[in-house]
């Protein structure tokens, strides 16, 4: 288990959720998992608290994905898409704007696939960028730490009732 850094205000340095159990004044994360706090920065064990956190690096972007379809798999219990299209590109970051998704056969037996549509022009526009993680590989990811993957062409498997 970690060891999380406590700030003065009572919060961990590195963000994680911090409450105090009515109960029993006992630090948690979560109903069932407790937290191990201290404030000696030579005991803490969490590398985002200690600042040792990798951070993965950009990486200029050599390829032209102007007008491809990147996608990106979510759900909890479930297999869910979102796809976009590439309106912009310039160094390592690319500029998406979201695009319709259409879908066949969800239907509980597994069988559903997911395709993406047109643009959809009411649709979220944001950014994704192409890092480098620490192993070397090469992938793009949005801030919130969702991968984005280069649509291939073919329907994606989908499930709203897994």
């Amino acid at each position: 288990m970690q060891i999380h850094l406590i700030k003065s205000d009572g919060a961990a340095k590195c963000g994680i959720n911090v409450y105090t159990d009515w109960q029993t004044g006992e630090r948690r994360i979560s109903s069932r998992r407790f937290i191990l706090t201290t404030n000696d920065p030579d005991k803490v064990t969490c590398k985002k608290c200690s600042g040792n956190a990798y951070k993965s690096e950009p990486v200029p972007i050599a390829e032209n994905y102007l007008g491809q379809i990147f996608y990106t798999s979510w759900g909890y219990d479930m297999t869910l898409h979102d796809y976009a299209k590439v309106i912009k590109q310039d160094g390592a970051v690319l500029t998406l704007q979201e695009c319709f998704m259409h879908s066949e056969n969800d239907n509980g037996f597994g069988a559903g696939r997911s395709w993406p549509g047109e643009i959809n022009p009411a649709g979220k526009v944001f950014r994704i960028r192409q890092v480098k993680t620490k192993n070397g590989y090469v992938h793009f990811t949005k801030a919130n730490g969702h991968f984005w993957y280069l649509w291939n062409g073919k329907k994606n498997y989908y499930n709203t009732w897994d």
